[in-house]
């Protein structure tokens, strides 16, 4: 699974695959989307980058989930993550929790999956964005690994030089 989403998805609702696409696929139909050209002369349905759902307790498990929007597909582009994207998801998470009430946050390294951004780009991207909306108190990042016997996609030295950066640059 290249995808933490994805990854995500089938640790907690493995045997409801089908059930959880449902339910993304209604609370799905609550948003406005537009038609773009993804791939030379085939058009789809997009929500845009940073559109978040909020799905509370999904399917009876104890879960509080904002999905969110962290690429887009454009013909001549391919699938890719930007950080002014990582920024765009931050802010709309942001909203979901104030909305909830919510001041804790996990989640994984937006962009380096499927986004294909550099790792290390993403984790200070995704930092800058946390570190300069307020509302978020706390927030936990989750760094991937492709086997639990995996190193880290990023060495945990060299992502806490990069978060050091990040709060000492804020903090000036």
């Amino acid at each position: 699974m290249r995808s933490a989403l994805g990854s995500f998805v089938l640790q907690h609702f493995g045997n409801q695959l089908d059930d959880f696409n449902r339910l993304v696929a209604k609370e799905r139909q609550q948003l406005r989307p537009t038609l773009v050209e993804r791939e030379s002369n085939h058009y789809a349905v997009s929500y845009g980058v940073g559109t978040s759902l909020w799905l509370d307790a999904p399917l009876g498990s104890p879960l509080r989930l904002i999905l969110c929007a962290v690429t887009r597909k454009r013909v001549g582009e391919g699938l890719k993550a930007d950080p002014a994207y990582l920024f765009a998801a931050v802010r709309s998470i942001s909203r979901i929790m104030n909305d909830k009430r919510l001041t804790e946050l996990h989640l994984p390294v937006f962009g380096a999956g499927h986004g294909d951004m550099d790792h290390q780009v993403a984790l200070f991207c995704l930092a800058l964005a946390l570190a300069t909306t307020p509302d978020i108190r706390q927030a936990n990042l989750v760094v991937f690994r492709k086997t639990p016997s995996a190193r880290p996609s990023i060495d945990a030295e060299v992502a806490r030089k990069i978060l050091t950066a990040v709060v000492a640059e804020v903090r000036r």
